[in-house]
């Protein structure tokens, strides 16, 4: 593998967010549930709205989710619920995740 095949990109905001994964069409998106601009949810929306990034999976990070609780808040976006990784993240299961999403 390349060092491009295996690139974290990072943004400030969801709007950055937006603009790289618009043009980069990464494998996976890791991105908060609050940002300072546009909500980590409405920015995977408006990226699903176009044809090319429909598919990219996402996961989120919230600091109002409990670990171990049964009753976690969900994220909805277009079809599809996400279930947030609570913050303080634990790394383990950050990367279960996202094996789940890409392999």
């Amino acid at each position: 593998m390349s060092d491009e095949e295996n690139q974290i990109l990072k943004a400030a905001s969801g709007e950055e967010a937006i603009e790289k994964a618009k043009t980069l069409l990464p494998d996976l998106i890791i991105m908060d549930v609050v940002l300072p601009d546009i909500d980590g949810p409405d920015a995977i929306k408006v990226l699903q709205e176009r044809p090319e990034a429909q598919d990219i999976p996402a996961l989120f990070l919230s600091s109002i989710v409990v670990k171990d609780n049964e009753d976690q808040p969900t994220v909805k976006v277009c079809e599809r619920t996400y279930n947030p990784i609570a913050k303080p993240i634990n790394f383990d299961a950050l990367l279960d995740e996202i094996k789940k999403q890409i392999g």
